[in-house]
């Protein structure tokens, strides 16, 4: 429970429902009507379900089993963590009719402000429940977001993040998550990617926090999400940040280039303000650069280095190193992807068939 006390949802969360898509012209996959305009097929909220809950060391993770829409069943893993405010969802749908449109829908007990959603390299704001000229991020109808979407209300606000799953939806109070567009056929043809046959399995979770959406951490949560532990047998000690930030930008991407290292971040929370970063390897000087490493001007410190930023600004970093890596070339032989004891194989089917390895 938060502190304050307050509920956020005001009904069930979480609850799927299955609505029939109203094709309006075009293929089928290509247009899905808005909510208002799909009738209910099917919810887990019609049929009794069946309920296991198991305790563990981090987490209670709660399993709701029930028929649904087409004939199969619909499973949802729940997981609450002790030390995190984030649920986790596991969703698996099983043999969905066509033209069936599957979402799961999140109502709020409160009038929701401002709605965010993730695009890359930041995000889209607008208004909702009232009009503000100031914001003109789109929020009706079917809008895609990228890792998260987030929704403010008086004192708080809910964020529903995602593993690849970027429809989002907004009716009244009530926003929904798309898990499944179920459409047998693109263009005349069967297309095994959006058909519902089968078992399909989606992730998603949700954040409910007090107070203000610049102290909650969305974005950085959903990257998170994102990009979870990996463990590797046998390592040894503790994990370390090669690269640190402060908390109003986030990492998009760091390469080698020649004798640099490049980093790619953003602002995330869309305020103006100043920026730090820390980098942990050995390296001869930093410096803000364009988005092709030109125009270079000097960072002072080191290794930690402060910049001030635009809301959403996206910087690019250069950090020279002390030897610089070879230029990417293109690929014009086999040899050097294939083992060498399938060599003299590939070169002899290759010449059989008039085209012979080049670059031996």
């Amino acid at each position: 429970p938060k502190p304050s006390g307050r509920e956020l949802l005001g009904g069930a969360g979480n609850v799927v429902v299955a609505e029939r898509s109203h094709v309006q012209g075009g293929d089928p996959g290509d247009f899905v009507a808005f909510r208002p305009q799909r009738s209910r097929v099917a919810s887990t909220s019609d049929a009794a379900e069946t309920i296991t809950a198991t305790r563990g060391p981090m987490a209670i993770t709660v399993m709701a089993e029930s028929p649904f829409a087409g004939g199969g069943v619909c499973r949802r893993n729940m997981r609450f963590y002790r030390e995190s405010p984030r649920i986790d969802f596991e969703t698996t749908l099983n043999d969905i009719p066509d033209l069936t449109v599957v979402v799961a829908e999140f109502p709020m007990e409160r009038d929701i402000v401002e709605v965010r959603r993730g695009i890359p390299f930041g995000f889209s704001y607008g208004a909702w429940a009232r009009p503000n000229p100031e914001l003109h991020g789109w929020t009706k109808d079917i809008g895609p977001a990228v890792r998260w979407s987030h929704y403010s209300v008086e004192g708080g606000g809910l964020a529903i993040l995602d593993q690849g799953l970027s429809g989002r939806e907004l009716n009244g109070r009530t926003p929904v998550i798309y898990l499944l567009n179920a459409s047998d056929k693109y263009y005349g043809y069967p297309n095994s990617w959006l058909s519902g046959k089968g078992e399909h399995t989606l992730r998603y979770a949700v954040v409910a926090h007090d107070g203000d959406w610049k102290t909650a951490r969305i974005p950085q949560m959903a990257w998170e999400y994102n990009s979870p532990p990996v463990g590797v047998h046998g390592a040894a000690g503790h994990a370390r940040s090669f690269l640190e930030t402060s908390d109003n930008v986030i990492v998009e991407s760091m390469r080698r280039d020649g004798g640099f290292l490049e980093v790619r971040l953003a602002e995330c929370l869309g305020y103006a303000g100043t920026a730090q970063v820390w980098l942990h390897l050995p390296h001869g000087g930093a410096a803000i650069t364009n988005l092709v490493g030109a125009d270079a001007k000097p960072l002072r410190g080191g290794p930690a280095y402060e910049f001030p930023v635009r809301p959403q600004q996206i910087v690019t970093l250069r950090f020279r190193t002390a030897e610089a890596v070879p230029a990417v070339g293109p690929l014009l032989a086999w040899d050097a992807l294939v083992p060498p004891s399938k060599r003299a194989a590939l070169h002899q089917y290759s010449t059989e068939k008039g085209h012979p390895p080049r670059g031996n």
